[in-house]
């Protein structure tokens, strides 16, 4: 273990919950998981990350890393230098001046799942920036990618960049789309990996992904957890969940299989969500590690949501009372919708008693 981790988990948790967590409980992570943490963060500039790969390879560049599938074994010196020569060659390649080189871009909106995209081709990329910044609105700009071809050639090179809390603009990872065999197993670094970090979240908890644009659920959408991907037996009995069906040593049995074959796409949770028409539906997050408590106010659909936690956690107990419950908030928020309410009835409680009562008949 690294007997002085505080500082990468203060620089790279995503999560603002689960940096208070591991701080309070002291918790101790491998090497691994320590470069882990500064791979995954969405946050920090590349100089920095670059910083921390060079530091823990020093340190720790003896520790074996024996659960990556085109690598293993190697040490996690041997992993960071290799992967940084690989990003000193992309961000070598992005920079060469070449007169078949042209450049377009890309651009995401806060709170959007899908780019904007240029309809030209630019001969520098400061040329395809000025452009972008005359179509878009600045204020609205969450990242954006300039990607550059050279003419005749399939492959590519990608520069992204995200605009911060404070309005600045700055280049966080360069990707380039080519590599291939172990060089690209060392571009992918943690890809290929799977890992298991201790969570204070429960079944029933209303949480919010924080991660990075477009991928995964909306950033901002609250819902209801159901279950982690490293829950084993242990927490499915400490959330309360029942041993139906061989559960909890199908649970086990998974987790070995992550831990042993795994990648970063099975390092998700799974929860419960509410669609536009009330309708509740289940869906995983892509990382748990981006995950917080909501913190917001439940209001509108929303509603349901506070409905669903009190029921997983325990404290309706009748099937009945948590359906007639849901059916009527649903019933209350789709009236919401209309531009008045029916003006026979004094409220939306008057006129859902006499459809109720309509519906006994």
């Amino acid at each position: 273990m690294y007997n002085d981790n505080n500082d990468i988990i203060e620089a790279y948790t995503n999560s603002l919950d689960l940096k208070k967590y591991w701080l309070k409980n002291r918790e101790q992570f491998t090497p691994l998981q320590l470069a882990y943490l500064v791979w995954q963060n969405n946050t920090q500039l590349s100089l920095v990350k670059y910083r921390s790969y060079k530091d823990l390879a020093e340190k720790f560049g003896d520790y074996p890393v024996n659960n990556l599938k085109e690598l293993s074994p190697i040490t996690l010196g041997e992993l960071l230098k290799s992967y940084l020569e690989i990003k000193d060659s992309e961000n070598n390649e992005y920079m060469e001046e070449d007169e078949n080189a042209v450049f377009s871009w890309e651009a995401l909106y806060k709170g959007d799942r899908e780019y904007v995209k240029s309809d030209d081709l630019f001969h520098t990329e400061s040329e395809a920036i000025s452009d972008m910044e005359s179509k878009c609105e600045e204020s609205r700009l969450a990242y954006y990618r300039i990607t550059r071809r050279v003419i005749g050639e399939e492959n590519y090179i990608e520069q992204i960049y995200e605009r911060d809390p404070d309005d600045c603009v700055y280049a966080y990872e360069t990707y380039k789309c080519s590599w291939h065999g172990l060089l690209g197993a060392y571009a992918r670094l943690f890809e290929d990996i799977w890992l298991e970090f201790p969570t204070p979240f429960k079944r029933g908890d209303i949480l919010v992904y924080r991660g990075n644009p477009p991928y995964g659920v909306p950033a901002g959408e609250p819902f209801v957890l159901l279950e982690l991907c490293t829950w084993g037996s242990e927490e499915l009995e400490k959330n309360g969940i029942p041993d139906t069906d061989n559960k909890y040593s199908a649970k086990d049995r998974v987790k070995r299989i992550h831990a042993e074959r795994g990648d970063i796409s099975d390092m998700c949770a799974y929860g419960c969500f509410i669609d536009d028409d009330g309708r509740w539906y289940t869906d995983n997050v892509i990382s748990y590690l981006d995950l917080e408590y909501y913190k917001g106010e439940l209001n509108g659909k929303y509603r349901l949501l506070a409905l669903i936690s009190v029921w997983l956690k325990g404290d309706i107990k009748d099937i009945l009372t948590f359906t007639q419950a849901y059916e009527y908030i649903a019933k209350e928020e789709e009236l919401k919708k209309l531009k008045f309410y029916p003006s026979s009835f004094d409220s939306v409680e008057e006129y859902l008693k006499l459809n109720d009562k309509n519906k006994k008949i």
